[in-house]
């Protein structure tokens, strides 16, 4: 199984963002939790980088946040370290 559909069994949803020459840069789950909570994994390519966590959004995604802690339930730690190796971060 692959990492999109690892976090999609999860209740999240892939939003793939690209540059001007069509490389993926970013690769983000989204899950809505509640009326303005979303929980979020970010999987930066350009800078080898992954961003876990909550926020609260008050407007529309990514306008205006706050982040809080996030606990990692195993199904959706195996889904990370999918998506890292799909990636290329690891192993």
């Amino acid at each position: 199984m692959n990492a999109k559909e690892m976090f999609s069994k999860c209740g999240y949803k892939q939003i793939i963002y690209k540059n001007d020459k069509d490389d993926i840069y970013l690769i983000e789950y989204v899950k809505k939790k509640s009326r303005n909570v979303y929980s979020y994994y970010e999987f930066w390519i350009v800078k080898r980088e992954v961003r876990i966590g909550c926020y609260d959004d008050y407007f529309n995604l990514h306008h205006d946040y706050t982040f809080y802690p996030k606990s990692i339930p195993l199904n959706q730690l195996e889904a990370i370290i999918q998506q890292c190796k799909e990636s290329g971060f690891y192993g």
